[in-house]
């Protein structure tokens, strides 16, 4: 089903579980309806899928559920064999009428290119009966808390590069560059949790899968592992968010994008480089990979503020139209510089960047998850990502490493924001064990026939052959 889930839950403030799914095996039952071993496949999938997200939710207590894409093949489907899969995946995690899951924790279930599809093939059809069910495929919402509120976003990442409907393209860059205008005017007053499918360029070496986009002859993507340079620099730059988290791919992925800081020398008022040669220009995300580090906050000096100068040209490149955006990709990518590198999983808070110090237009850093699937294949994983209010003893006794927040406060306060993630690895062993019996008993079963062929003629043709009704025939 889904490739990624995460749990968010309340310690102080926000608790989010995330998930991703098993969907390869709803192929069974959609093509090869005779085939009685794929309908059992699938029965013993959903109850695997089921048992990992009724456990995880029971230990973790979350406050949200984030379903981050591909929940299930949707593409190529009748509407009967969608409102199949519907009620089986509601069903696995609780979400059906009565099921487990509590109406009080908030459910975002995410679109992935296995539900609308890439660029090519989302159809306003595959779209709508997708929003029916789920929900809009962008949306924007606030989770209210005492004094701490954050923005949260969902985003359709399948259509932000070039694809088939234009129409469908233009409504996710309209609903993205609406966000981005709303922070700009209220100056970023909010940390915003961005969750999306795919995630945001890396160069080669960084995650397990490499940066991969094949297009047709008209340049529509056919398929692709990360989103365009520049609309991954764009959402860096522009949207400005706190913490990533992402899907997609099932390996998963741990990064933090160091957001360079912009000059207006460099920059031309119309989005232009003035230099477009210039050495010290790099390209976006160009860094070569480096050690994976442990994700606590770096002791790196914060560079200075841009001028008045910096921030409005940065504004401008902003609020420019998409498509000019995207005909000026190699000036972009020299002039908006990103760095990305790898980091392991600790008890450490993420090393994210304070609100103070993102208002500043200077360079920051944004941490990127991509959660590992749910699959059997990749342990039964799921994510917990937490946002936690604590007082800043706790920096000392995690050995000084709480994240920019901690060095980034703009008063006196004693008590900071915080951000964590785990990967919650289940294990697989259920759906393995589920298989393993009944392809046992498959077997017995088959062998126990042959037996009965091959030494017992007289007891085979009684199976078989239909029992004569001597008293009808009388």
């Amino acid at each position: 089903m889904f490739s990624s889930l995460n749990f968010i839950r309340l310690l102080g403030i926000v608790t989010v579980f995330l998930t991703g799914a098993t969907l390869y095996q709803y192929k069974y039952p959609a093509f090869c309806p005779w085939n009685s071993k794929g309908k059992l496949d699938l029965k013993i999938n959903d109850g695997q899928l089921r048992h990992i997200v009724k456990s995880v939710v029971r230990e973790t207590r979350p406050s949200h559920i984030a379903v981050l894409g591909d929940v299930f093949s949707n593409q190529w489907i009748s509407n009967a064999e969608f409102a199949e899969r519907l009620a089986r995946f509601k069903w696995a995690t609780g979400q059906d009428e009565g099921g487990f899951l509590s109406k009080d924790i908030p459910v975002f279930n995410l679109s992935g290119n296995h539900d609308i599809g890439y660029g090519r093939d989302t159809t306003r059809q595959m779209l709508d009966r997708w929003q029916a069910a789920f929900g809009a495929v962008n949306d924007r919402f606030t989770l209210t808390t005492d004094q701490y509120p954050h923005e949260v976003m969902l985003l359709n990442t399948q259509n932000l590069d070039t694809t088939n409907d234009q129409t469908i393209r233009d409504e996710t860059w309209h609903f993205l560059r609406k966000a981005v205008a709303d922070r700009w005017a209220t100056d970023f007053a909010h940390p915003l949790v961005l969750l999306m499918h795919i995630p945001l360029y890396k160069p080669e070496g960084v995650c397990v899968d490499p940066p991969v986009f094949n297009r047709d002859h008209n340049g529509v993507v056919i398929d692709q592992t990360v989103l365009s340079p520049w609309a991954s620099q764009y959402i860096l730059h522009c949207l400005r968010p706190t913490v990533i988290l992402t899907g997609h791919d099932h390996e998963g992925c741990k990064v933090i994008h160091h957001v360079k800081r912009v000059a207006a020398e460099r920059v031309g008022p119309t989005g232009g480089s003035k230099d477009h040669h210039h050495p010290s220009s790099s390209s976006s995300s160009s860094s070569s990979p480096t050690k994976p580090t442990d994700g606590g906050s770096s002791s790196n000096p914060a560079p200075e503020a841009l001028t008045d100068e910096d921030r409005e040209v940065l504004r401008a490149w902003c609020h420019a139209p998409y498509r000019s955006l995207e005909a000026d990709l190699p000036p972009i990518e020299r002039r908006l510089e990103v760095s990305s590198r790898t980091f392991v999983g600790t008890p450490r808070a993420l090393a994210t960047t304070s609100q103070a110090q993102i208002r500043r237009y200077s360079g920051y850093r944004v941490p990127e998850i991509t959660v590992r699937s749910v699959m059997g294949d990749y342990g039964g994983n799921s994510g917990l990502f937490e946002i936690a209010l604590e007082p800043p003893l706790r920096r000392l006794e995690s050995g000084g490493n709480g994240g920019d927040n901690a060095d980034d406060l703009d008063d006196a306060s004693d008590m900071i924001l915080r951000y964590y993630y785990r990967d919650c690895p289940f294990g697989h062993f259920v759906y393995f064990r589920g298989l393993l019996i009944a392809d046992v008993v498959v077997a017995m079963l088959s062998a126990a026939l042959v037996v009965i062929y091959l030494t017992l003629p007289g007891l085979w043709q009684s199976l078989v052959e239909p029992t004569v009704d001597f008293k009808k025939r009388s």
